[in-house]
């Protein structure tokens, strides 16, 4: 790597730094193939350290999707859109904020393992090879596994990342899940990026008109492969007309009631439900009974079992 660093010296890359890079590189590469956890992240941060408020992280996901898309030419602005339609349609059918913000971060970011990609695989002009379409088709992965040193919010944008590309007969990658695997949160990207990407132009193809990438999309639907209701939010947000109603929110909860039943759902008790909600104790116990009878049940346990049917929680987010 050294030998290759230093031989682009006054080419590709600018000529005292390739040098500087080329002397130290067995520095640099230190620990290179390690993990590199949240903790050991935190400890690089010059101090004192800086957190973010959502406003200031929206600006800084926007600044990174920005940074993925300037790789190539035909995806400028690919991220924002996704992240965009993405959310909106999140918030047309009901789901809470926090589902919300994990569709917008995750939108801006989805692609960004395609960092691992050589760019002369997107810029083909024809069809890829099998190692190629291989190596493509992972960077769902790649991104989920960027994101999984960043907590409970990198989790929750990791799976949404990671399922970007699914779709509901098991015909997505990279894991080929069927629907029982994606939450209705993740049933929105996979459309959301199909549409946005049909009107972009790529080097193997021309750029379809709004019109154009909605019928591709429904068509889509009708073989089973994308979500009705997610692919209709993301066409009514983006300005088509819609061909079918809108969901009603599941059970008819409100936002706050879905985000209460996750939090009950994954064992926590009603003073702890409160405190992550900032809200009294007798309001967490009311949006409890509240759903209770919305849902039919009349136990945690009723109440567990239904936020997992409906991908609410995942089985792996259950107290044991």
């Amino acid at each position: 790597m050294a030998r290759t660093i230093a031989s682009r010296a006054d080419g590709p890359y600018e000529a005292d730094l390739a040098r500087l890079v080329s002397a130290n590189a067995a520095g640099l590469m230190e620990g290179i193939g390690a993990t590199v956890d949240r903790e050991t992240i935190l400890a690089l941060e010059p101090d004192p350290p800086v957190t973010l408020d959502e406003a200031a992280c929206d600006e800084a996901f926007l600044s990174i999707a920005d940074m993925i898309d300037m790789r190539m030419p035909f995806t400028q602005g690919h991220s924002r859109m996704v992240s965009e339609l993405a959310a909106g349609a999140g918030e047309r059918i009901g789901l809470p904020g926090t589902d919300v913000r994990a569709l917008r971060w995750s939108g801006c970011i989805h692609d960004i393992g395609e960092l691992v990609v050589p760019v002369a695989t997107w810029m083909r002009n024809g069809p890829l090879s099998v190692r190629e379409r291989d190596a493509a088709q992972l960077h769902a992965y790649y991104g989920e596994r960027a994101l999984a040193s960043f907590g409970h919010d990198g989790d929750a944008m990791g799976a949404l990342v990671l399922r970007h590309h699914e779709r509901l007969d098991g015909s997505g990658y990279h894991r080929k899940v069927s629907g029982s695997d994606l939450s209705p949160a993740a049933r929105i990207p996979p459309p959301a990026e199909a549409f946005q990407t049909s009107r972009e132009e790529r080097p193997h193809r021309n750029a379809l008109s709004s019109e154009a990438a909605a019928t591709q999309l429904r068509a889509a639907i009708r073989d089973g492969c994308i979500c009705p209701d997610a692919a209709e939010a993301v066409l009514s947000f983006a300005g088509q007309q819609s061909r079918r109603a809108l969901p009603q929110a599941l059970a008819g909860m409100t936002r706050r009631e879905i985000e209460v039943l996750r939090l009950i759902a994954a064992g926590l008790t009603v003073k702890e439900t409160a405190r992550k909600l900032d809200i009294s104790p007798k309001t967490a116990d009311h949006h409890i009974q509240s759903v209770y009878s919305k849902i039919g049940v009349a136990t945690r346990a009723g109440a567990a079992l239904y936020a997992v049917e409906h991908g609410l929680v995942r089985p792996g987010e259950m107290p044991a």
